[in-house]
């Protein structure tokens, strides 16, 4: 009797060792495919970094160097958040004022909506500064009412009073 109890207390522990150790490389197979979920994102997180810092890089360098005075206008210029909104207006302006003025009409003819110029200046998308000054070129005077005026816009479109800027701009 005493045989058989043994039998089935072995069966048992047997038992016993063969789902812990189905359990533990179950879970241990979980755990490797968690790592490499998480080697894949810090992976992507990289390639993601990589490619953000070389766009940044690009725009501080814009920022940092502006090109020649006859340097296209449309030419994308990134404003960043960083800096005081006086600087990302005023950006470029001395050294595109001279083309800006001789594509004057051309620019006036665009019919440029203010407002969504406003909007994407102030999510902090790029923004072409042949639009930005587009219909303030002629004395320094205009530009700096210009930048009055966007400051001012800026602040209506915060409080969301988007009609208001509209009716205003144009």
């Amino acid at each position: 009797m005493s045989e058989i109890i043994a039998a089935i207390i072995g069966a048992i522990f047997t038992v016993l060792a063969v789902f812990i150790a189905y359990w533990l490389s179950s879970r241990q197979a979980h755990v490797d495919r968690l790592t490499t979920k998480l080697e894949d994102l810090q992976i992507a997180l990289s390639e993601s970094r990589t490619a953000n810092d070389g766009r940044f890089r690009k725009a501080r360098e814009m920022v940092l160097s502006p090109p020649a005075p006859t340097a296209d206008p449309t030419e994308y210029v990134y404003l960043s958040r960083d800096m005081p909104l006086e600087r990302r207006v005023t950006i470029y302006v001395d050294t595109y004022f001279q083309t800006l003025r001789s594509r004057r009409k051309e620019l006036l003819e665009q019919n440029i909506p203010w407002v969504d110029i406003f909007h994407r200046f102030s999510e902090g998308k790029p923004v072409r500064i042949a639009e930005v000054l587009s219909a303030h070129l002629g004395t320094r005077d205009a530009i700096d009412g210009f930048e009055a005026k966007l400051l001012h816009c800026r602040a209506d479109l915060v409080k969301g009073r988007h009609a208001a800027i509209a009716d205003e701009a144009t």
